[in-house]
């Protein structure tokens, strides 16, 4: 079956254009300041000393081939594949494993500067996850203003069963010029302990200082841990977006056109011309308009196709005008994601809102 994407889309630009030209908040084609930052795939992992994470360096401007970058682990139990590593297409990796719970904090330098943001991998017991969510959903940055409360879950095997006594601790990270946050659970301290329902145990915690925490939780000899940080209020935020396996769609085929909705809470402001195709999609045009005050519609034609990976296939910036730290998703709504490959054959079984992962980086999370 065909569909009208690629058409739909090339409008998409050419309004972007216009309203661009108008001063409006649309733009496509832009590119993305230059930054040099790190990422950890997967960001928590068992603790058995054979599971691993790629700690990635990415520039976000073209840098030659074979430069160097420098990886340290400035806190935590990891032990680097290698000490540095060279660049090929503007990216440079290593993987990291443990043999010891805890969380690693990982830092990188290339040509004497430092990465803009540090990586954080969590190693933990085996069978142990901790995840921190905000309104049930996995976010790991809040509002250093102790009114920003952040739920912090921990799922234990199997065999920890109701009522088995769960202790938290939170530990601040000294780093990037930050002492650490000084993370208060809800009795005030930076310890508590809480008792499982079901193999699940749950507490919140919240700071009023800048820096980041290691949140822990410990169960006898079983223990797991999630890096929060704490940041002042953004006036920026990039966001990014991968094209992910999720629901019906098992494996992400080849794609030549993407159409979708990103929306927002309210109080952003799309930054005209700062779309930028990444990774696999680099190359593509894109487009993106934003057409309501909390809905962005954004548009990816790349005439051979490319086959999305783990890593984002594009960024945009939004200007944040509200107190507050926004939310960003693909919207799901009927008809408003659209994807085909290179001969605008529609992709089959249709992508939904769950095929797309956003991540956000605000530009007062510097550490």
């Amino acid at each position: 079956m065909k569909i009208s994407s690629l058409a739909y889309l090339t409008i998409l630009a050419l309004l972007a254009i216009v309203q661009a030209g108008c001063g409006g908040g649309g733009g496509g084609g832009g590119g993305a300041a230059a930054t040099f930052s790190l990422s950890a795939a997967p960001s928590s992992l068992p603790a058995d000393g054979t599971t691993t994470s790629t700690v990635t360096a990415t520039f976000s401007s073209a840098v030659p081939d074979g430069t160097v970058v420098h990886f340290a682990v400035i806190s935590g139990p990891a032990t680097m594949s290698a000490a540095s590593a060279t660049t090929t297409a503007n990216k440079a990796s290593i993987t990291v494993s443990s043999i010891t719970a805890g969380v690693a904090i990982i830092t990188a330098t290339s040509g004497g500067v430092a990465a803009n943001a540090n990586a954080a991998v969590a190693f933990n017991s085996p069978g142990v996850t901790v995840t921190a969510l905000e309104n049930g959903v996995p976010n790991n940055v809040a509002l250093a203003n102790n009114a920003d409360i952040v739920t912090i879950q921990a799922t234990f095997p199997a065999s920890v069963t109701t009522g088995t006594s769960v202790t938290y601790t939170a530990t601040p990270v000294a780093i990037g010029g930050s002492n650490g946050a000084n993370a208060l659970f809800i009795n005030n301290t930076n310890t508590i302990a809480v008792s499982t329902v079901g193999s699940v145990a749950s507490t919140t915690v919240a700071s009023g200082t800048i820096g980041g925490a290691i949140i822990t939780a410990s169960a006898g000899t079983l223990q797991g841990s999630v890096y929060v940080k704490f940041i002042t209020q953004p006036t920026a935020v990039n966001v990014s977006v991968a094209v992910v396996p999720g629901g019906a769609v098992t494996t992400i085929p080849a794609l030549g056109d993407l159409g979708y909705n990103l929306i927002n809470t309210a109080g952003c402001i799309y930054v005209s011309n700062s779309a930028a195709a990444l990774n696999s999609a680099s190359g593509s045009f894109i487009a993106a308009n934003q057409n309501t005050a909390t809905s962005t519609t954004i548009g990816l034609i790349n005439a051979t196709g490319f086959t999305p990976t783990a890593l984002p296939i594009e960024q945009l910036t939004f200007s944040i005008t509200s107190p507050g730290l926004p939310a960003f998703a693909v919207s799901n709504t009927a008809g408003t994601i659209t994807a085909a490959d290179a001969n605008g054959t529609a992709i089959s079984p249709s992508l939904t809102a769950a095929n797309f992962a956003v991540t956000l980086k605000f530009n007062t999370d510097t550490f």
